[in-house]
This record gives C-alpha cells, structure tokens and sequence, in this order.
C-alpha cells in the first residue's frame, strides 16, 4: 500500500503542478520582426469583429505592412494590433500508424501468454507478414488502388499579443 500511496501523491503533485503554471504570454513584437515576408498571417485588432488574413510585407518597430488576397496594402500601426497569427504547416503525426502498433504489440503479448512460445512465433510470424504487406509499394496490397493525395494541414501559430496596457482603444 505505500508505493501505491506514492504513486498517487506524486501524480497528485504533478497535477498541481500543471494546474499552477502560468500561461506563456507572446507580448514579443521582435517575434513579428522575425516573420519572414510571404508568411500569410492573421492580424486582429481591438477595434474590429474579426482578424485580417493578409501576406506579410514588411515589419518595422512602428508598423506592420501586409497584403490582403485582393492586392489590398493593410498597414496596421504596432498599438493597433492586438494578436498576430502565423499560418504553418502542421505536423503529420500518424495516428493511426501508432494505433497499429499498439495493436500489434497488445496481440503479440495475448498470443505469447495464451500461447506461449510456439503461440508467439505463429502469430508473430503472421502479424510479420501483415506488416510486411502493408508497407509494400504502393503502399497497400496489389489489388487495391493507391490512396488519394493528402491535402497540406495548417495550423495558426499566436505570434505576438499586445500587452492589455498597450492596446489602443
């Protein structure tokens, strides 16, 4: 019963602990200096309904310069913005990937306990072959087509939030 017991005080302190910190503020605007021009952004003021989704021109320390999809020229004066957003490319995480595996691996322990070494081997042997025909050109078995092309996912970055101070009414 103690190591249970400190098992459940340590998990106990960790969630206190990520409870207790502090959100990391962006009140950087050498944070926008850093973009690099062409980066499509959102720009939200505190004057209006929604962000701006422009191209990034150009940053200085007073102002931020972008075009709109309409060659519009938005330039946006460093107390006006409230947040900057960066548009990136999303990490491809493979979930499902790791789902198999997890499988696999969940099957090969029950097939060794039920089955033990002889049972192991056999469905080893045949989860080995499974593998080995998923990962065959083109990319699946011959009678099935190839899947479509994945479309690029992006995710919105915060990049700068204005200090409550700073923002313009």
């Amino acid at each position: 019963m103690g190591k249970f017991a400190g098992f459940v005080a340590l998990f106990l302190v960790g969630c206190g602990m990520a409870w207790a910190k502090k959100p990391v503020k962006v009140e950087r605007w050498e944070a926008v200096e850093e973009l690099m021009p062409g980066t499509a952004i959102n720009v939200s003021t505190g004057s209006q309904a929604g962000p701006d989704y422009c191209v990034l021109a150009a940053v200085d320390d007073g102002t931020l310069t972008c075009t709109t999809e309409r060659a519009a020229r938005l330039v946006f004066s460093r107390s006006a913005v409230r947040y900057v957003w960066a548009f990136e490319p999303a990490p491809n995480r493979h979930v499902v990937l790791w789902i198999a595996v997890a499988i696999t691996a969940a099957l090969e322990i029950a097939a060794c306990v039920a089955g033990g070494v002889v049972g192991g081997l056999g469905v080893g042997f045949m989860l080995a072959v499974a593998w080995a025909e998923a990962a065959t050109p083109p990319w699946g078995p011959v009678w099935m087509p190839p899947p479509p092309p994945r479309q690029q996912r992006w995710r919105r970055r915060l990049v700068y939030e204005a200090p409550v101070s700073a923002v313009a009414p």
